[in-house]
């Protein structure tokens, strides 16, 4: 699995009797890989904006208590 042309890992199908994938299933399989894909990219990228929400928010609340202390 591919998003933002970094690999994020593999999808791999089994079945119970030994088959031979077609051009359809393959496609849909493709599909399926960048769809999951996607989702992992995304998933990534909100903690890390989230990561970055909750650091703002401790600066904030760190300078709000320095001007406290200063205006005091």
């Amino acid at each position: 699995m591919i998003a933002k042309n970094k690999t994020l890992g593999a999808l791999g199908l089994y079945t119970k009797q030994e088959h031979e994938f077609n051009q359809e299933e393959i496609e849909f399989f493709n599909t399926l890989a960048g769809q999951a894909a996607m989702a992992i990219n995304n998933a990534q990228l909100y903690e890390k904006v989230d990561h970055s929400r909750r650091e703002l928010e401790l600066t904030n609340q760190y300078l709000e208590k320095s001007l406290k202390e200063l205006s005091g």
